[in-house]
């Protein structure tokens, strides 16, 4: 389960080895082994003996700001695996390797946004025409990137425009399938300009955190990344790989409007725009968590989805050996020992 300390004065300390929430209503003991995440909210306090708790458990530990956006998180002080998967990521950063990786996770959220307006499309017949007409345009520009030629200069430049032709076709017509007293136009971000876009915002900073963590397991750097920029701070690689799992946000979030679980009381008005309320994040967490859970098709078994984001870390954390390995011709034994190492070290 996840605890989520979301009421303003909030404490949560430790009490005969139990987590205890105290809010101004109740006092609640939750046990350590029943956790796996703390998200931590503003204007919130929690005691030492936490992290210690927390980090003897394994119990990842991230704060958020009001907008939903990590910044930070409890680590241990080692790295997931051996340092050899970041330096052959570094490598791969430099030359055609990573921005091909990059462009396939982008392939994966392209199919994925198309598949989710044609699903939308059979049961909207008002909007089936609109919905399958933007699920042209995405599927116009996933073809463009798949024949983009890398190795000319400013292919990075081009896949995120790419990307961001896809994004109007998608966002464009996800205006139009939601009520109409909430609909929007295009993205915005710190702020957020309407509820759908603070909501979504919210709902990728949840998810940004999970896609953080299973790249720490598998010893990947956060911040080395092929496709976005790497700015000051900027975790370019997790926006990198968070891409084919964007679209189970967007299902979730377009899910609470057009189900009417969503109220105006669920936002807070800030100067140009919205971010979520207390009880917005309550309604929003709860939803992610069951799709979290959800089951995802991973190679030929199902997974959950939580589980499906770490082995894909795990998957590529592997190829990085695999291409260090055969470059410094490594005997199979060595290779395949390196292989076991990678998969449990989380």
């Amino acid at each position: 389960m996840n605890v989520n300390l979301l009421t303003e004065g909030g404490l949560l300390h430790v009490r005969d080895g139990m987590f205890e929430l105290i809010t101004e209503k109740k006092k609640t003991p939750i046990s350590p082994v029943k956790i796996e995440r703390i998200l931590v909210s503003t204007r919130m306090r929690l005691t030492s003996d936490v992290l210690v708790l927390a980090l003897q458990h394994k119990i990842d530990v991230l704060f958020m700001d009001h907008f939903g956006d990590p910044v930070g998180r409890l680590w241990q002080p080692v790295l997931g695996s051996t340092t050899r998967i970041r330096k052959q990521q570094c490598l791969w950063s430099l030359d055609g390797r990573g921005l091909e990786q990059a462009r396939a996770w982008l392939l994966e959220k392209l199919d994925g946004q198309a598949a989710f307006l044609q699903d939308l499309a059979k049961r909207r017949t008002a909007q089936a025409e609109l919905l399958r007409e933007a699920a042209a345009g995405i599927a116009a520009a996933a073809a463009a990137t798949a024949a983009d030629d890398l190795r000319e200069p400013g292919a990075a430049a081009r896949l995120r425009g790419f990307e961001g032709s896809a994004g109007r076709c998608y966002f464009t017509v996800l205006a139009e399938v939601i009520p109409e007293a909430y609909r929007f136009e295009g993205r915005s971000r710190r702020p957020a300009r309407d509820p759908f876009n603070a909501m979504l915002n919210y709902g990728y900073g949840v998810l940004y955190g999970y896609v953080e963590k299973a790249c720490l397991v598998a010893g990947l750097d956060p911040h080395l990344g092929f496709m976005h920029r790497d700015d000051y701070n900027q975790r370019s690689f997790v926006y990198d790989f968070i891409e084919p799992y964007r679209v189970e946000v967007g299902r979730c979030v377009v899910s609470l409007f057009t189900r009417k679980q969503v109220r105006r009381t669920m936002f807070t008005p800030i100067a140009n725009g919205f971010t979520l309320a207390r009880e917005g994040k309550e309604v929003l967490i709860t939803a992610l968590h069951e799709v979290m859970r959800g089951q995802r098709r991973q190679g030929k078994r199902k997974v959950q989805l939580k589980h499906a984001v770490q082995l894909a870390a795990h998957a590529f954390a592997t190829d990085l050996l695999e291409s260090a390995a055969l470059e410094a011709e490594l005997p199979e034994d060595e290779r395949a020992a390196e292989r076991e190492a990678a998969c449990w070290s989380g």
